[in-house]
């Protein structure tokens, strides 16, 4: 990603399936979009970005590392990653859970070339808006993680709308201490209105429980 722009989707089939491939690589080359295809999970993961829009056709029924499996592998490497599963006859409810476990959808084959094409189109606008909040908690992230642990102790709970007054008896400190703690964690934030605060609050991953 560079000058504020992100980069294409980076769209991948992964099926064992030569005439998969071969078929869905001239559908996509007929709609003008750029795929790549792997024989394989180890071969896809090998060469899968982290670091811009990913898309993945993912076919469940595939030797060694099965569908399941690589979504899986891809959602800890890419958890902004947008999945859809293919998957044979016969195979439909391990599709289903594929989607419980994080695919957007799943296509039976054999498969009707307009419908996958419509489901790979809504699978490239949902990478671009999965990455875009990826992008946005990463950086949230970075920001909170500056705190010390009893400044996210305040911030957190002044942005569920906690008063001075309740948070230092929630914490058990000094109304003036707790005030010290929220001014110092705005300034380390950057932010100034209590708007800031919850779009920040909201971007970022939830602290841990104490």
């Amino acid at each position: 990603m560079t000058g504020g722009y992100l980069e294409p989707v980076w769209l991948a089939l992964v099926d064992d399936d030569p005439a998969t491939r071969n078929s869905v690589s001239w559908l996509c080359d007929e709609a003008g979009i750029e795929l790549n295809c792997f024989e394989n999970a180890s071969s896809f993961l090998a060469a899968l970005p982290e670091d811009r829009p990913v898309s993945v056709l993912l076919d469940y029924q595939m030797p060694v590392t099965n569908g399941l499996e690589a979504l899986a592998l891809i959602k800890i490497r890419t958890p902004h990653a947008a999945i859809l599963m293919l998957t044979g006859f016969g195979s439909v409810p391990l599709a289903m859970t594929s989607v419980g476990q994080g695919a957007y959808t799943f296509v039976e084959k054999p498969f009707n070339d307009m419908d996958l094409l419509s489901k790979i189109q809504e699978g490239l606008r949902l990478a671009e808006d999965q990455f875009v909040d990826h992008l946005a908690t990463s950086g949230a992230d970075a920001r909170l993680a500056t705190l010390t642990s009893r400044e996210r102790e305040v911030f957190d709970l002044v942005a569920v709308g906690h008063a001075s007054k309740v948070i230092a008896d929630r914490l058990g400190l000094a109304t003036k201490t707790v005030e010290v703690h929220r001014s110092r964690a705005m300034l380390k934030l950057g932010v100034t209105t209590m708007a800031d605060i919850l779009e920040l609050a909201k971007q970022g991953t939830p602290a841990a429980p104490a």
